[in-house]
């Protein structure tokens, strides 16, 4: 990513390890700290607004820090490799700006990708939703009174307005961490639903892809100050997404096993791009116009799947919040900002 001209090859046992750092680190935030703070999320109602200002800050800046790594890396990066593909004679010389269309390339597919999942995911506005309006657990009369307590309270005899309350307080207090993958949910993965499995299907494998071209970008980093560089990059928003999505699914009662298998898949998606980029980089001919040209399009494409992450779902969602506009702004030109200071440090450049 900042590369200097005497920095050292990435060594394989290197590159493995970055990649399991992603995987493990996935698999923390993802598994094991969602079962962890879940009981403490549910049982507290203090602070909420605070919570829901601190994750959207945190998604911001690793936005901000995507947002830098496309423009002032990967674009750049592809420029100058297909610069020295055409003086190599492995293209013809043209104006055409080539690097950019295939970045450009990257977020339609990615694009295409996510219109395919949604439609397999069935739009079913008039079933039960936990983040509608409409609670799960209470039926409005025509008079806009509750009549769920009432009516558990004449079978059984026991006054349920408390456990009413706290049922209300758990769908508030654990809506705010499924945000970061809303627009992957069409449907709640409520229990009894008989499609609950295809969608969290639909929902592993629209993340995995994102992951797995964030794990290609590292497969295919040479250097070895680039690669953790990169590492970071790519943990600042997977992370948060699979905190999100490891919330979500517990939240919508997913069996364990599936919860796990779920989990394990998408924390294995970047390993895997990586592996595929590294084996790309050591048997690609660097003589060749497909040893140059491979891993150059491919690094273009990664660029323009991060494009698509950063402006078509974390920006976006994130703007539609109510709170934390401040917060929000300010955190993505942070993120923005710490990688442009990375960028001006004396005998890094591209190349």
């Amino acid at each position: 990513m900042y590369t200097s001209h005497n920095e050292t090859c990435v060594s394989v046992g290197e590159k493995a390890g970055a990649l399991a750092t992603v995987a493990g680190l996935t698999i923390c935030t993802g598994i094991l700290l969602p079962l962890f703070i879940r009981k403490w999320i549910l049982s507290t109602s203090r602070h909420e607004v605070a919570r829901q200002k601190i994750l959207s800050g945190c998604l911001c800046f690793g936005a901000g820090v995507l947002l830098a790594t496309v423009f002032l890396h990967l674009m750049p990066e592809a420029q100058i490799e297909i610069e020295k593909a055409i003086e190599d004679g492995f293209m013809a010389d043209t104006d055409f700006p080539v690097a950019y269309v295939i970045v450009c390339c990257g977020f339609f597919l990615v694009y295409l990708v996510e219109e395919v999942v949604h439609h397999f995911i069935p739009h079913e506005h008039s079933s039960p939703n936990m983040f509608s309006d409409m609670s799960l657990d209470s039926v409005k009369d025509n008079n806009g009174n509750d009549n769920t307590a009432h009516t558990s309270e004449l079978a059984t005899g026991v006054d349920n307005s408390a456990f009413e309350s706290n049922n209300n307080l758990i769908r508030r207090k654990s809506s705010f961490f499924v945000d970061e993958i809303e627009d992957h949910r069409q449907g709640g993965l409520m229990k009894g639903d008989s499609t609950s499995v295809m969608r969290a299907i639909t929902i592993i494998v629209a993340l995995s892809f994102h992951s797995l071209m964030e794990g290609l970008a590292i497969g295919l980093e040479e250097h070895s100050g680039d690669l953790w560089l990169l590492v970071g990059v790519v943990c600042a928003h997977k992370l948060v997404v699979g905190f999100s999505l490891g919330m979500e699914l517990l939240q919508e009662g997913l069996k364990k096993t599936a919860f796990l298998a779920s989990m394990i898949t998408f924390s294995l998606s970047s390993p895997l791009g990586g592996t595929i980029g590294a084996i790309i980089i050591g048997t690609a001919d660097k003589e060749t116009a497909a040893g140059v040209l491979i891993p150059t399009v491919l690094n273009a494409l990664a660029g323009g799947c991060i494009l698509f992450v950063t402006f078509c779902e974390v920006l976006e969602r994130e703007r539609s919040r109510p709170h934390g506009h401040l917060v929000r702004i300010l955190s993505l030109m942070a993120g923005f900002a710490l990688m442009c200071g990375l960028e001006c440090i004396p005998g890094h450049s591209h190349g």
